[in-house]
């Protein structure tokens, strides 16, 4: 044992800082470690909270399609700050939803549009009196409009359950459906 510490003795200039750079090797082992956890749970806070405003942008604009034809049905009608209210609430929808749903938006503008061109001449027609055989076409396409729009809210939920549904996510994933 005392030639050890001897040895210890004549070689301390060399063994401590040897010890002292093996603990702090290990100790930069360790902090890379939890490093990487830290970073790894800020990577899967950061896709839940995009997967949560990605979904608070879809569900807007969905809530928003569902109040216009809500009003459409009330009304019988598409007024012109409805379509622009429409537009303004629907204008992201390309980048958040794809063609498919953009596709159907722009459905459903045509249809408000179309429907508040037949409201304002049957408006007219009803003014002058007018109770031709083209008023009963209006009449009859205004219906046809008014069974569309209803039509297409009736397929709203299954049209954007695919977005807004957390149905494939689970914690942990780090894919967004898009």
């Amino acid at each position: 044992m005392e030639e050890l510490l001897l040895w210890l003795a004549k070689n301390l200039n060399w063994v401590v800082p040897m010890v002292i750079t093996a603990i702090f090797s290990a100790l930069n082992i360790r902090l890379a470690v939890i490093n990487r956890k830290v970073a790894e749970n800020q990577a899967q806070l950061q896709n839940d909270s995009f997967c949560y405003q990605l979904f608070e942008r879809r569900m807007a604009i969905y809530t928003s399609i569902k109040e216009t034809i809500s009003t459409v049905m009330t009304d019988s009608t598409a007024s012109i700050p409805l379509i622009n209210k429409y537009l303004q609430n629907t204008r992201d929808a390309l980048f958040l939803f794809g063609d498919e749903i953009a596709g159907k938006i722009d459905q459903l503008y045509k249809m408000m549009v179309e429907l508040r061109t037949v409201s304002v001449k049957l408006e007219h027609d009803a003014k002058i009196q007018n109770t031709s055989s083209a008023h009963d076409k209006l009449c009859e396409r205004e219906c046809e409009l008014l069974k569309q729009i209803s039509n297409f809210g009736s397929h709203l939920r299954e049209d954007f359950s695919l977005y807004i549904s957390f149905g494939d996510y689970r914690i942990g994933q780090r894919t967004v459906r898009e």
